[in-house]
């Protein structure tokens, strides 16, 4: 998908959010239908990189960003287009907005996932650094703060975190992590993820009484017209998710019992095949098929995973799972989640604010370029909208 050009990055009912790489100009004209934007961006900031040494992020005299189209009508087709400053118009195509699922909105709520704070560089190696002297707090920090600025602008009240919140799982990580739930104006319920899991017990009094999902017991938290429920996956002795048996059972009887609809999050996305057939491993194949059984048997309708750091959407049977990329690395950004009384829609967005913008664009160079082509998914994993076609109609 990478491209330094302009394209549709998320397609919301009423809203498109176009992002790009580089420019041509440093004010640039976008439009999609009655909506239209100019934006004025500066030149692309410098990135260390290991084996080049110091280079601009991208190429061009505009550097990374993103704009948001808003005025649209749901389901409607535009042809969204771009102008450069004294240049030609390019047509970037057609775009169907998305429909609101059907019946009233009730909820709002986001997740942001793998903030990994402590990290300091990016990529194979490490070879991806951020030359920012002017931003003396770390990419991770900085990339989590403004995703949840964002999140919470959009509507949600309440986030998801969806694990890996910390790189090494050390007690000064814990407390940045807090401190970010705290500042955040948002209800943080909280996950573990494989690298939190390396700390001790006693390191997650950091967190304080920030409510967590931990010790294999889930948690569980009632929203208008939505039940979440977040799973502890993560072991202490490897990389793969596991779920014991008890709480297999807490899961299956919060689900059984919930008065609305069921989305459950976990930090592994379910393994649907006996070989992995990406990295890093997920929860182990036994696992999944468990809760697989678990949730069919139960009626949860979606189920919400990181640990991937990339974007996909797939269903198993009925179930519809839902990865999302990481706040701190390509592309960057959190998932919104409108709840409706006859089902959900899901937004990812990129970060747009300028200084995070730019440095997510800076990682899609990890792997060769190949971690900007992988990570973001396409436009149907990021965005869609979903009746609750799996939920019990006598339990309405």
């Amino acid at each position: 998908m990478r491209t330094g050009h302009p394209r549709v990055y998320a397609a919301e009912d009423r809203a498109l959010q176009v992002v790009w790489g580089c420019l041509p100009s440093r004010t640039v004209a976008f439009g999609a239908g009655p909506a239209t934007a100019t934006v004025e961006v500066g030149p692309p900031p410098p990135v260390a990189l290991r084996l080049r040494g110091v280079r601009p992020c991208a190429p061009g005299p505009g550097g990374p960003g993103a704009v948001t189209l808003t005025g649209l009508e749901p389901g409607h087709t535009y042809r969204w287009w771009w102008q450069p400053e004294g240049g030609r118009r390019v047509e970037g195509g057609p775009v169907t907005t998305l429909r609101p699922p059907p019946g009233a909105p009730l909820a709002r709520f986001a997740t942001v996932s793998d903030l990994h704070v402590g990290e300091r560089h990016f990529g194979v190696l490490g070879g991806i650094g951020d030359l920012r002297p002017e931003q003396p707090v770390p990419y991770p920090v900085r990339a989590a703060a403004a995703a949840l600025d964002e999140a919470r602008s959009w509507g949600a009240a309440t986030v998801v975190w969806k694990g890996d919140l910390t790189a090494h799982a050390r007690a000064e990580e814990f407390w940045a992590v807090a401190a970010l739930a705290r500042a955040s104006g948002t209800r943080a319920l909280l996950q573990l993820g494989n690298h939190d899991r390396r700390a001790r017990a006693a390191t997650y009094t950091a967190l304080g009484d920030l409510p967590l999902a931990c010790r294999g017991v889930p948690l569980v938290e009632d929203l208008p017209g939505v039940r979440l429920v977040l799973a502890d996956t993560p072991s202490p002795t490897d990389r793969w998710g596991h779920l014991d048996d008890e709480q297999l059972a807490r899961i299956e009887e919060a689900v059984a019992s919930a008065p609305h609809p069921v989305v459950v999050s976990m930090h592994h996305p379910p393994e649907r095949h006996a070989l992995p057939t990406s990295y890093p491993p997920g929860l182990t194949r036994p696992d999944s098929a468990r809760l697989f059984d678990v949730l069919g048997r139960s009626g949860a309708a979606l189920l919400l995973a990181g640990h991937t750091h990339r974007n996909r959407t797939y269903r198993v049977g009925d179930l519809l799972v839902a990865e999302v990329g990481s706040t701190k690395d390509h592309p960057g950004g959190w998932a919104g989640y409108a709840v409706h009384e006859g089902g959900i829609r899901q937004v990812v967005r990129r970060t747009a604010r300028p200084d995070v913008i730019a440095w997510t664009e800076a990682t899609a160079r990890a792997m060769g370029g190949i971690w900007g082509l992988w990570s973001p998914g396409r436009l149907t994993d990021r965005c869609w909208s979903r009746p609750w076609t799996r939920w019990p109609s006598g339990r309405r």
